[in-house]
């Protein structure tokens, strides 16, 4: 299942112009790099499984996204004028993100009125993406628009298996549920603010 998920946070970084002459803009090429460090909305799922004998189970997770991780971007500012600045940039960046879960057990549930509990960890996910994105710059303030392209490069994701047990009254016949749950990063959008000292 998928959905859409918010981030926040803060990057600390460095950049460096080298002097060119490129369109009439001095130091017109540059290279940037930072670290991320950040957390998300809550993640909430309920997933129906229908199975045996028309019961539904409801499946639910909760997950808090903590994130980490470097960017290095290529800058090319391609018109100045004042203290008015435009440029854009490409790059490559790595996300660490851990998945705390937000209830000591994930649930499930079924049509019936049993529920069934099982421990779950938090997860992690291991991200390798290229990057592109437009600067605009007002003196010492920064304003970037930033596009992640997601599955160039497969994510490394941990993966839960979980298990429910249920039984139909007789206990000789029980049916064995699996529920698999992993993260994927796909394509991602974000706006930003930097201060320039």
């Amino acid at each position: 299942m998928s959905n859409f998920a918010f981030d926040g946070g803060i990057k600390v970084g460095y950049q460096h112009y080298f002097d060119k002459e490129v369109l009439g803009v001095k130091k017109a090429f540059g290279i940037q790099t930072n670290m991320y460090f950040g957390i998300g909305t809550p993640i909430n799922n309920t997933v129906p499984y229908e199975y045996l004998r028309g019961n539904t189970t409801y499946y639910q997770t909760s997950f808090l996204p903590i994130k980490t991780g470097v960017d290095v971007n290529f800058l090319w500012d391609f018109w100045e004028s004042g203290e008015h600045t435009l440029g854009m940039f490409v790059g490559i960046g790595y996300r660490f993100g851990y998945y705390a879960s937000l209830k000591n057990s994930n649930n499930a549930s079924n049509s019936w009125g049993d529920t069934y509990s099982q421990e779950f960890a938090g997860l992690y996910l291991n991200e390798f993406y290229p990057q592109i994105g437009l600067n605009y710059y007002f003196g010492s303030h920064q304003f970037s628009l930033i596009y992640r392209i997601g599955g160039v490069f497969p994510p490394i994701s941990q993966v839960e298996k979980n298990k429910f047990d249920t039984v139909w009254g007789d206990p000789t016949l029980e049916e064995r549920i699996y529920f698999e749950t992993s993260m994927l990063q796909e394509n991602y959008l974000s706006i930003g603010y930097s201060y320039r000292f």
